[in-house]
């Protein structure tokens, strides 16, 4: 059995955070000294946010803070995230370096941020259906709600949320898929857990208007 599981709550934000996450973080940080974690004698969790509008920054800081404070993991929750109030324990359960949701994009239709590598340089979309269980290894996933070992940093080093610039499609990668492509070439495989990610939420705002109504008529 492992010594103490030490793990930093990141929080990346602006100024403010969605209500429904605030009270799911709330449930989790009650929640966790409720049950332990499965292989080690104890459970050390905190809290950090870092506040900024830069998101590459944010993430990059809040795993300094977690080197500062010795942690052994990383859990980043966005604030825009709902979860359910055991999930850290859930996903440190599988005892894997890197493990997140299959969290989802915040349009109508929504599609899930995980990809399996293939012929097409963006991927093959990742679907959490009704029947999908358990973990699978994917290639690209978002890092909204993602519990990373800290040791990953040993190996890919700090500088991996760059938003690159795509000149042949004239956008950017986000800093998600940087963190995976580090991964990667490392050596790092990426797990996603179909069941927490059944139980994750991605809050967005939408304007209602009488178009809505004549969709729904139609």
């Amino acid at each position: 059995m492992s010594d103490i599981f030490r793990c930093v709550v990141g929080v990346p934000s602006g100024q403010s955070w969605n209500a429904q996450f605030g009270v799911d973080l709330v449930n989790l940080m009650i929640g966790v000294g409720q049950k332990p974690i499965p292989g080690y004698k104890g459970l050390d969790v905190r809290l950090a946010n870092v506040r900024s509008s830069i998101l590459s920054k944010n993430r990059m800081d809040l795993v300094k803070s977690a080197k500062a404070l010795k942690a052994t993991h990383l859990l980043f929750i966005d604030s825009d995230q709902t979860f359910p109030a055991y999930l850290l324990h859930k996903l440190a359960a599988h005892g894997k370096l890197v493990v997140a949701a299959n969290c989802v994009t915040k349009q109508i239709p929504a599609c899930p941020t995980a990809r399996a590598k293939s012929a097409n340089p963006k991927g093959e979309v990742v679907y959490t259906d009704p029947h999908s269980t358990g973990l699978e290894q994917v290639w690209r996933v978002g890092t909204g709600v993602m519990l990373i070992n800290m040791k990953v940093f040993d190996k890919i080093g700090m500088g991996v949320w760059d938003m690159k610039y795509l000149p042949e499609e004239e956008t950017y990668q986000g800093e998600d898929w940087t963190f995976c492509e580090a991964c990667e070439k490392a050596g790092i495989p990426i797990w996603i857990d179909h069941d927490v990610s059944k139980m994750v939420g991605h809050v967005g705002n939408y304007e209602f208007t009488h178009d809505v109504v004549g969709m729904l008529k139609e």
